[in-house]
């Protein structure tokens, strides 16, 4: 059985992983609820000095648990892929996880042995794709400053609501996201730094809503066939040409939204990769 265990701490990043894991039915427990003699897997995410802590509180039994634990990392390499992977091994060669699944077939192929790839599936109640009439939005993208997204910011508190003339949606949490979702035309991925891959959580969110994606260039984009990208000097061009093809490019994010709740959807990605 796979059994999902969650920190204790509230991560505002992760709420859209924690409703896949709710609406695909899997169960959560906490930490205190892993029951190592069984035959179960467990699966925790984010990386977190929890996980430390809950395991050093075991003792010497926790290394001949006959359980599995695997961790879901779904941050970014910020510090380097080397030390992403390194960071990583340990937790696995001190024995804390079995696993580390990643969820960017680029990333894992980098990374080694200890990696094992899992896509973000997504499920068709995370989002409901907005009508064509109610469109207001060229592009949602929701995103959190960095120096790497400065170009997207007036401000750190204050994300531009005009990119290369095409509206963006603003910020927002709960019905307030919700509607601008719906109301938006595209979803726009743009990465926290320099490095080429995917922000899996927002693709899966994209998918749910029906939005075809524009996305900062990726080693791969796998499971999304169709990614609109662009590099540091062709945003505007990309963008503006494929907004103003909206009526024939829709169906992209129609496409995505079956494949993604469907074939691919959370639950099938998890019973397939893992």
């Amino acid at each position: 059985m796979i059994i999902f265990v969650r920190p204790d701490w509230n991560y505002d990043s992760y709420t859209d992983f924690w409703s896949l894991v709710k609406l695909s039915g899997y169960s959560i427990i906490r930490y205190d609820e892993i029951d190592i003699h069984s035959n179960d897997t467990y699966i925790v995410s984010p990386a977190n000095g929890q996980l430390r802590e809950y395991v050093d509180g075991i003792g010497t039994s926790w290394k001949h648990r006959t359980s599995e634990l695997y961790l879901w990392n779904l941050e970014r390499p910020i510090n380097g892929i080397v030390n992403y992977k390194r960071d990583n091994d340990e937790l696995v060669e001190q024995c804390y996880v079995d696993k580390i699944i990643v969820s960017d077939v680029a990333l894992m192929s980098e990374c080694g042995v200890n990696f094992i790839y899992v896509p973000v599936g997504s499920h068709e109640d995370l989002g409901f794709p907005g009508t064509y009439e109610e469109k207001l939005y060229d592009l949602i993208h929701l995103s959190c400053y960095s120096n790497h997204r400065s170009w997207m910011f007036h401000r750190p508190d204050l994300p531009k609501s005009d990119l290369c003339g095409l509206s963006v949606a603003p910020n927002g949490w709960g019905q307030e996201r919700h509607e601008r979702l719906m109301k938006s035309r595209f979803m726009l991925c743009t990465h926290q730094d320099e490095f080429p891959f995917i922000e899996p959580l927002r693709y899966a969110l994209a998918a749910a809503y029906g939005l075809p994606i524009i996305a900062e260039a990726s080693l791969s984009t796998s499971p999304y066939d169709r990614v609109y990208m662009f590099d540091g000097t062709s945003f505007c061009n990309v963008a503006r040409s494929v907004v103003n093809n909206y009526d024939k490019i829709r169906s992209v994010g129609a496409d995505n939204r079956m494949i993604m709740t469907g074939a691919l959807s959370f639950r099938q990605c998890i019973e397939r990769f893992i």
